[in-house]
């Protein structure tokens, strides 16, 4: 027959028991989350990496699109630019022609 002590060491060595049980699947249960949540952490980083990547290659296209329409600008005006010389040429020979005549004339 037990004792009153042999049974309350009885209780206590199954509470130890019992509590190391519920250490040791809490912990379990602490390193499965841990490792949820660092897949979802993976998971994450992944996403964010590959709309970096997308919004990256979609800046470069602007900047390639800006960068031909500006030279395409740049062309058209230097284009303009040459078609209004080629225009004034004979007016600006005519101014020359008149000066160095008058220069010659005693005019000038």
């Amino acid at each position: 027959m037990l004792t009153i002590v042999d049974r309350v060491l009885e209780q206590e060595t199954k509470a130890r028991a019992l509590l190391e049980e519920a250490r040791n699947r809490a912990e379990a249960e602490r390193a499965r989350a841990d490792a949820e949540a660092e897949a979802i952490l993976a998971e994450a980083r992944s996403q964010a990496a590959a709309l970096v990547k997308e919004r990256l290659e979609r800046a470069r296209t602007e900047a390639r699109d800006l960068e031909a329409r500006a030279l395409k600008d740049a062309e058209n005006r230097s284009r303009s630019a040459l078609e209004d010389a080629r225009r004034r040429i004979p007016d600006l020979a005519r101014d020359i022609a008149d000066r160095v005549l008058d220069s010659r004339l005693g005019n000038g």
